[in-house]
């Protein structure tokens, strides 16, 4: 099992970035892009969980970027991180490693939090990237929260959507996401969902499912007793790793 980090100056964010990487020694069933929460950075999953451990049963290489506290969007002014996650990372990786997986069918994308709604809205916007996504406590509801100055206040989250009252139906609101991608006709990701039953954001992912759910999506979604916690979600990771890669 190697564990990597890797720097390089990216063009999407006009600086140096980190990415750390798990790669296993046997052949590799897929590659899972794992996107932290909002007050994390690239090193949170190896500090916090056992996902080196559970990565090298299921055979998958992991990729943790830094994606700061932007919510993985372009910003008007802090750089685009939703290039930076969606191309820009995915091309970097190709051209360093050998027999980098890209076929669809073997990349995946997950997160916790503000990962979560990072993972859903990569999905959705790129069906054709990722064939399975996987969202723990997702904070999807972001145009609510910028409206009511939730996490943070008015300032900072114009610097993420920059006209807050245009962002309801556009390109960072997941739930119009789903619904637009429905009308399409193209091959939609498989999603599968967890938020524990003490989370704070939990009716956002009951709301989420409801969503998916109701428009038709392959959907599967479970809670059980956690918080917004790094207990609940490494228990989550492993019992739902395995399903990502097998559903």
């Amino acid at each position: 099992m190697a564990f990597i980090t890797l720097r390089f100056e990216s063009a999407c964010l006009g600086k140096n970035i980190a990415v750390n990487i798990i790669r296993p020694e046997s052949e590799l069933k897929g590659v899972l892009y794992l996107l932290h929460g909002l007050s994390d950075d690239e090193s949170i999953y190896m500090r916090r969980s056992s996902i080196e451990r559970y990565a090298e049963k299921e055979k998958l290489m992991v990729i943790m970027p830094n994606g700061d506290r932007y919510f993985y969007t372009d910003t008007p002014g802090c750089g685009h991180y939703f290039s930076f996650i969606t191309k820009e990372l995915p091309a970097v990786l190709q051209s360093t490693f050998a027999n980098f997986p890209t076929e669809r069918e073997k990349t995946f994308i997950g997160g916790i939090s503000m990962g979560g709604y990072g993972a859903l809205k990569a999905a959705l916007r790129h069906p054709e990237k990722y064939s399975s996504v996987l969202c723990l406590s997702g904070a999807f509801d972001i145009c609510t929260m910028a409206e009511g100055s939730f996490l943070g206040g008015k300032d900072w989250w114009q610097s993420i959507l920059g006209d807050i009252s245009a962002a309801r139906g556009g390109s960072e609101d997941v739930f119009a996401l789903a619904e637009q991608r429905k009308t399409e006709g193209v091959a939609l990701p498989r999603i599968t969902m967890w938020c524990g039953e003490s989370d704070f954001i939990l009716d956002q992912s009951r709301r989420m499912y409801k969503h998916l759910r109701d428009l038709g999506y392959s959907v599967s979604y479970a809670e059980s007793a956690g918080s917004h916690c790094w207990e609940s979600w490494d228990a989550a990771l492993e019992h739902f790793l395995p399903i990502i890669v097998t559903r």
